[in-house]
């Protein structure tokens, strides 16, 4: 049995020249990959990332150039081509037993998977790491992110109740690195025309990312984990030190930059949030706020498509069937409501709000359907749904009223914001500050209205009361 594993080890040494016998050595064995006479394969796999790939960058330490020899080994052996096949033939192997929720198999079974997967992902990481530095080359196998997000669906899906374990975490941490090595194959001096943009490397990848997260039922959830992944964090920056000006342009840059290739399928960024916005699924609901919450803070042309999109929804719900028909709240006007609460709570989202219900040119509908929702609040009955959804709305309203979840805020910069700046950047305009107010009073002297709407409402009006512009209108009203 030990000969088996120790096959590969016959007529190879440790050195740089065994690379072109190890990758001829995997692809006579790639049909018994997994398969008890097939264990030699990972020792060779073991072997190539012993060989090739270096080890974690030590600052101010010069980089071994017999490292950038190993990856031109690989590559002139068809290494990657060779990887791809290991990964799409792991993929075939375990997709059937995963949709029957039947687990890997042995202790054995398993971490030989697990090791297969994390030695491939290492050497695949370290090829594509060295081919697309500096963005002069133009990667287009679109096998790469096709194949990893069918393999991140498979080893990377858990329980709602569970966890994934150490290993398990570090094959997650490689598909993303690897995914995200396709963002620096991109020349940063062409990206300029629309068309450049959406066939440079970072676009490819972003659309099969995209394309997989709608593909089958089976891989929403895996497919939005990875879409969080990949994007940024929101701002603020968490750290404990003084951030440097020249980190700050890159993290501004970045941004902006991840904002352009996500404009260029903005048709799919769509579909992937009308598809999963109105979700009685608790798992997707926070995926889906936690991806739409990274998206907005991208940059303002993301966040008003993605509140353009959600708003959108609303109003296609709160659609009469017929003029003379009144119009019906339901479940999945609560879940988009709670959607919009949720997402109206964080700074980039709110701006992009206030922005699209002062109805400009082309947006007049977005300024009509908040007060619908206005009206909404105040005429609550006493239906469980409409309570539900007159709390969402005040609790929306509370969020736009709060001069404290800004972009602008008065301590921040050299040069503090002045109160008025903050404030109109910060509180709905005076052409809806009248009616909130209106629809405050009549929320709290309606009977029918719940605890949790009176409380919400009260809070609301305290905020107003602290500047003299919501003081002004609450006095009037």
């Amino acid at each position: 049995e030990l000969a088996k594993w120790l096959e590969p080890l016959k007529s190879f040494r440790f050195e740089i020249s065994c690379i072109p016998g190890l990758i001829d050595y995997i692809k006579q064995n790639l049909d018994n990959l997994m398969a008890p006479e097939g264990v030699g394969l990972l020792t060779a796999l073991r072997v190539l990332c012993h060989v090739a790939c270096p080890p974690a960058p030590v600052e101010g330490q010069q980089k071994d150039l017999k490292w950038n020899l190993a990856v031109i080994q690989l590559f002139s052996a068809e290494g990657l081509d060779t990887f791809i096949r290991i990964l799409q033939k792991m993929n075939s192997i375990l997709i059937q037993p995963w949709r029957l929720h039947v687990n890997l198999g042995t202790t054995l079974y398993k971490a030989i998977t697990i090791s297969s997967a994390r030695c491939t992902l290492s050497l695949l990481k370290t090829m594509l790491t060295e081919l697309l530095r500096g963005g002069s080359f133009e990667f287009k196998d679109m096998r790469v992110p096709s194949t990893l997000v069918t393999l991140h669906m498979l080893l990377c899906s858990i329980p709602l109740t569970g966890r994934l374990d150490g290993e398990e975490q570090k094959i997650q941490s490689d598909i993303i690195d690897i995914l995200l090595t396709f963002t620096q194959g991109v020349n940063r001096a062409l990206t300029i025309s629309e068309e450049t943009l959406a066939n440079n490397t970072w676009s490819l990848m972003l659309k099969e990312v995209l394309s997989s997260i709608l593909k089958a039922p089976e891989g929403f959830f895996s497919g939005l984990v990875i879409l969080s992944e990949l994007l940024p964090f929101p701002l603020p920056m968490q750290t404990t030190q003084a951030i440097e000006p020249q980190d700050i342009a890159v993290a501004l840059n970045t941004r902006k930059l991840w904002s352009m290739h996500l404009h260029v399928h903005a048709k799919l960024l769509q579909d992937v949030v009308r598809s999963f916005s109105g979700s009685s699924c608790q798992p997707l609901q926070q995926m889906i706020r936690r991806v739409t919450v990274q998206l907005c803070d991208l940059a303002s042309p993301t966040a008003l498509l993605i509140m353009r999109t959600v708003l959108d929804l609303i109003v296609e719900d709160l659609q009469s069937p017929a003029e003379d028909q009144e119009k019906q709240v339901t479940g999945q006007t609560a879940r988009l409501l709670a959607l919009l609460d949720s997402l109206a709570a964080h700074r980039a989202c709110k701006v992009a709000i206030l922005h699209l219900i002062n109805g400009g040119k082309g947006d007049e509908r977005y300024a009509e359907v908040f007060q619908e929702l206005l009206t909404l609040m105040k005429s609550a009955g006493d239906n469980v749904i409409q309570q539900q959804c007159a709390e969402y709305v005040a609790s929306i309203v509370q969020y736009l009223c709060d001069q404290d979840i800004a972009l602008i805020l008065p301590s921040s910069g050299e040069a503090p914001a002045s109160e008025v700046d903050q404030l109109s950047n910060s509180v709905p305009s005076k052409d809806h500050l009248p009616s909130i107010c209106d629809c405050l009073m009549e929320t709290l002297a309606n009977n029918d209205s719940s605890y949790s709407t009176l409380l919400t409402c009260i809070r609301t009006m305290m905020f107003l009361s602290e500047h003299d512009f919501g003081f002004f209108h609450l006095k009037r009203t």
